[in-house]
């Protein structure tokens, strides 16, 4: 039953049967209490119409006495005392026959009082005649009908009397059992009751409880990810949440399931380290990576795998990941068992719940590779191209010149131009050198403190002249900020920034550079330092170009590189040189309205790397 009645619906049956025994004990109650009060009403009647046929008889004797008197007498005062007495037996006596009338109970007793109190009335009115009469035959008949009467009368009253005191006796006995059976009712109501309702609570509290035990125990299966038991039947409450609790279960698995093929499918090392940097658990790609089977490198030692030159660096960054209880990258060297070396740049976090380094180990060898390849590129162009690009330069500005022998002005033209496009390719070129440079962080900064109108009037200066040429003026900001920074490098980001500002530029424009103190800046909004701003009023950029206009090799035209010239390197330039100072840079713009490009450089610089 309670499997199918909910906790709510079990606690109005345990109200509703305890209600339906105390309405059946209260009904029963009720019912023994009308009959007792139906024991006493019965007993006064009883002793009312005693007391009332007691007062009659003696009313009647009075009279009956007056009578006598008068005949005897006639004196006047004995006929007022018959009349006044006649005229009371009457209304005694018919207040005694309306009583008579309403009892319930009919007796044969009663029957003949009824007629005695007819007798009583034919009698005392023949009395009453003869007085009025006067003769003596008719004063004896009176008189004899009287006394018989009274005679009568007397021994009726006693019969009845006797009747009513028996049945008096009987309603006391009666009253006694009944006020037994009230008591009688009242404890043993009580009782089963109490009865009914704790057998009703016990068993809801153990079919709740055993289903609640059941509740409990699987909650704790699923905590610890143990198989849970059946699941409980029925539509109540604990029914519906132990279903709910099944289905979590489910989605849990469901969900570890892929988590665990995730983890064993990925082309990284996913592992656990306890304190003493042991292997723990691992996926299937330590066998491709490291070049280990998994069941061999679980109780294995980092830093037996990890090459001598790097172990110290491994361990410290790991130490201090578990004392911070933090996390951290950082980049090793692993010794493979075949003898060769692998590049694993790793990310680890620690876990205090669970004392271990969950971590991910990621094969860069690859990446090292391209990079020891593009350096050896960027050597190739360095010497073996742009030693002879500049010869070539050189030898046609010698042409130009005429220091080889006359040249014919359409031979100078071609030289000319042969000379630009020279010359452009070696400016490119020392973009890709100086831009790899940057990023690679192989150059070194020298900082020092500056004045920002300074830096900003020898960018202006360089360009002064192209921008007078087509009518651009430039407004430079006269606030005295000082910033540390390398100053060569950032007076060549303001000088890549101004020279787009004019190529972009109508003619007869402005162009706005302005520094200014900040202590919002950075890319949490939150670092004291300078910042730089470049605002046009060219064509602008497009939103959806604005986050790519950083990267190497990008226009904001296809058409740009031919008409306005440059190699898409300016810019990554830019940020190269901001990053390597440790700020940041960014650019807004509105169609037709014009850019701004402005650069955040932090009041304490990161450290120049050796």
């Amino acid at each position: 039953m309670a499997r199918s009645l909910k906790l709510a619906q079990q606690n109005l049956l345990m109200i509703g049967i305890a209600l339906g025994f105390q309405l059946l004990f209260v009904f029963s109650l009720v019912m023994a209490l009308s009959e007792l009060e139906k024991q006493y009403e019965r007993e006064s009647h009883l002793r009312i119409v005693m007391g009332s046929l007691n007062g009659l008889l003696n009313q009647m004797l009075a009279t009956a006495a007056a009578e006598g008197m008068f005949q005897a007498t006639q004196n006047k005062p004995y006929r007022r005392l018959f009349l006044n007495g006649y005229n009371e037996t009457l209304k005694q006596g018919e207040a005694l026959k309306k009583m008579l009338a309403e009892d319930s109970v009919k007796d044969k007793n009663l029957n003949l009082l009824k007629d005695l109190i007819d007798d009583m009335h034919t009698a005392f009115e023949q009395g009453s005649k003869a007085m009025e009469s006067g003769t003596f035959e008719d004063m004896v008949n009176s008189f004899k009908l009287a006394r018989a009467m009274i005679e009568k009368a007397e021994v009726l009253s006693a019969a009845t009397i006797r009747q009513m005191e028996t049945e008096n006796a009987e309603n006391r006995e009666k009253q006694r059992t009944g006020k037994i059976i009230l008591v009688c009712v009242i404890v043993v109501g009580f009782l089963f009751n109490f009865i009914v309702f704790v057998l009703l609570l016990r068993y809801l509290d153990e079919s709740n409880q055993r289903r609640f035990g059941v509740l409990a125990s699987n909650i704790n299966a699923l905590s610890l990810q143990r198989p849970l038991r059946q699941r409980l039947e029925g539509e109540d409450e604990v029914a519906r949440l132990d279903s709910l609790l099944h289905q979590v279960n489910e989605n849990l698995q469901q969900a570890r399931r892929k988590e665990q093929a995730m983890i064993e499918n990925a082309l990284d090392v996913i592992c656990s380290l306890d304190r003493n940097l042991r292997f723990e658990q691992s996926n299937n790609a330590c066998a491709k990576i490291f070049m280990i089977d998994k069941e061999d490198l679980l109780g294995k030692s980092l830093s037996s795998m990890v090459l001598p030159e790097d172990r110290e660096k491994t361990l410290r960054e790991l130490e201090t990941v578990i004392a911070n209880r933090s996390q951290a990258s950082f980049e090793n060297r692993i010794k493979l068992p075949d003898g060769t070396n692998k590049d694993i740049f790793w990310n680890v976090v620690y876990s205090p719940e669970e004392q271990n380094l969950f971590c991910v180990a990621h094969d860069i060898s690859g990446r090292k590779e391209v990079e020891r390849l593009k350096q050896e590129v960027i050597a190739v162009v360095s010497h073996d191209l742009r030693a002879p690009l500049t010869s070539i330069g050189l030898t046609l500005n010698i042409l130009g010149e005429g220091g080889l022998g006359p040249v014919s002005d359409k031979a100078k033209n071609r030289i000319s131009k042969a000379e630009a496009s020279v010359s452009q390719l070696v400016s490119i070129i020392n973009d890709l050198i100086d831009i790899e440079k940057y990023e690679s962080g192989m150059i070194s900064m020298d900082y020092k403190i500056y004045e920002g109108t300074e830096l900003i009037e020898e960018a202006v200066g360089a360009l002064e002249e192209s921008a007078r040429a087509r009518g651009i003026s430039i407004d430079c900001s006269r606030d005295m900020v000082r910033t540390t920074c390398d100053g060569q490098r950032i007076v060549r980001v303001l000088t890549n920034l101004l020279s787009n500002a004019i190529k972009f530029s109508p003619d007869n424009s402005s162009i706005k550079v302005s520094c200014q103190a900040t202590t919002s800046g950075g890319a949490q909004g939150n670092a004291r330092g300078v910042i730089f701003s470049v605002s046009d009023q060219g064509r602008g950029i497009a939103a959806n170009k604005l986050s790519v206009i950083f990267e190497r090799w990008k226009q904001v035209e296809k058409e740009d590189e031919s008409k306005k010239g440059g190699s898409g390197l300016g810019l990554a330039i830019c940020k190269a040189l901001i990053d390597a100072h440790g700020g940041t840079i960014q650019a807004t713009s509105e169609l037709n309205r014009g850019s701004t490009f402005s650069f955040f450089l932090p009041e304490n610089p990161p450290k120049p790397r050796a």
